[in-house]
């Protein structure tokens, strides 16, 4: 069997084993009798303005990525978010947000670009949803009010600001790479002198076909628009949870919305099965709980919010995967070949 197919097969069963141990833990204990309880009387019809952010969110997300490709080449909006649509959709049925390289490969096919390029456009979009969440962090720990003190929010203040370290070193390290800073030039020329002249000479062109994609940090218009974008993507994923707190008659907060979510960020950091399966609702759970919210209503409300999340990032998938002319063998292959 090819080293690609042992590596891919392993990530698929270390995603699924993730998954199924966050399971166990985010239903143990459980009576299910509440959970069940808990659904029947929910009020849905709060769901409807909550599919409206998640779809409006992924629509933002196609229209703000494209500010890191045009640079490159000029792609039309319609083009950017079919391709990040595909590629979210692929996350939701793929392990360990393969979907990422999905959508690269569907944007690199469609409008003939590197891709190598296309991959760097994707890590660098991803990459400003990382400065966004230590911005969101830190304004979380500013302003939000928690219920008191506990060993949850230490641990929580402790991932935030592990997680910040993380993400900062990781944009300036790119940072660096892309403006040829001396030192990290001369740790790669290193790296690619230890490997085989092929492999080095490939290495080179694939590394130089990536920078590319950071062109957009030439242009301050772009990352003007990026910001923006960052702002308002952000700004409207708090409030997508907040209409489940009305949904399950919850009065928390409006900042617990943030708080949540910023719960379930580090959640589906952790590798995992297709669609963030377990870690999207333990993570969930214990953001709720924090506020009080007792295990059996934070499951139902996780296992609602997971749904609706999942519906409305797979169907605009599907439809563009269709509109395209696409099957599931093409992404599964173009997941396999990155």
């Amino acid at each position: 069997m090819p080293m690609r197919s042992k590596n891919h097969n392993t990530t698929i069963w270390v995603g699924w084993l993730i998954s199924i141990l966050f399971v166990c833990w985010a239903v143990i204990k459980m009576d299910f009798g509440e959970v069940w309880g808990a659904l029947s009387v929910a009020d849905y019809t709060w769901i409807i303005p909550a599919a409206i952010i998640n779809l409006a969110i992924l629509i933002l997300r196609g229209v703000r990525w494209r500010e890191f490709i045009i640079p490159t080449k000029k792609i039309t909006r319609k083009s950017a978010v079919s391709a990040l649509c595909i590629g979210f959709m692929a996350n939701m049925v793929l392990p360990a947000r393969l979907g990422e390289l999905v959508r690269a490969y569907i944007l690199a096919k469609r409008e003939n670009i590197a891709k190598s390029t296309s991959l760097g456009t994707v890590v660098i979009e991803r990459a400003f949803d990382g400065l966004s969440v230590v911005v969101m962090v830190a304004l979380i720990f500013l302003f939000a009010s928690p219920p008191g003190e506990s060993e949850f929010w230490s641990n929580l203040k402790l991932a935030g600001l592990s997680a910040s370290f993380f993400f900062i070193a990781f944009f300036v390290g790119m940072l660096s790479f892309y403006k040829q800073v001396r030192i990290v030039v001369w740790v790669i020329d290193f790296m690619l002198r230890l490997l085989p002249d092929k492999n080095s000479t490939k290495l080179t062109k694939i590394l130089g076909s990536f920078r590319q994609g950071f062109d957009s940090l030439n242009y301050g218009h772009h990352l003007r628009n990026v910001v923006l974008w960052s702002f308002v993507i952000w700004g409207l994923a708090g409030p997508y949870n907040y209409f489940f707190f009305l949904a399950f008659g919850q009065e928390l907060p409006f900042s617990a919305c943030f708080v949540v979510l910023m719960v379930q960020m580090f959640g589906v950091m952790i590798p995992s099965g297709p669609g963030f399966i377990g870690v999207y609702h333990a993570a969930t759970i214990a953001g709720l709980m924090f506020y009080g919210v007792d295990a059996e209503l934070a499951l139902s409300m996780a296992l609602v919010i997971h749904v609706v999340m999942f519906v409305m990032q797979t169907i605009p998938g599907l439809l563009f995967l269709w509109l395209e002319q696409y099957s599931f063998r093409d992404i599964a292959q173009a997941a396999d070949q990155q």
